[in-house]
């Protein structure tokens, strides 16, 4: 303890040891402050992208059914102009 002031020793805070120590804080916030902005932009813009590839994904899934129900639909209308009897699938009972 040779190296302490009186002050030191008493325990005495100084207005310049609490303004130092302010300093300190502040500069420490400010670099969160900035991590933290630009962690929330990251998480904003990866959101957004999720949110585009299920709009995709479920535009795709609706695409797809409407082109089987058209294909239906058409294959159907074709054997009507061929006069082709329309068959049950092996193995269903139609409503019976």
């Amino acid at each position: 303890m040779a190296g302490e002031s009186a002050q030191e020793a008493s325990g005495a805070v100084t207005l310049l040891d609490v303004y130092k120590e302010l300093v300190t804080i502040a500069a420490r916030l400010s670099a969160l402050e900035a991590q933290h902005i630009t962690g929330q932009s990251q998480s904003t813009d990866h959101e957004m992208r999720m949110r585009a590839l299920e709009r995709f994904r479920f535009t795709l899934m609706g695409a797809a059914s409407a082109t089987g129900a058209l294909s239906g639909i058409i294959s159907g209308w074709l054997a009507h102009l061929h006069g082709l009897p329309l068959r049950p699938v092996p193995g269903c009972r139609g409503g019976r």
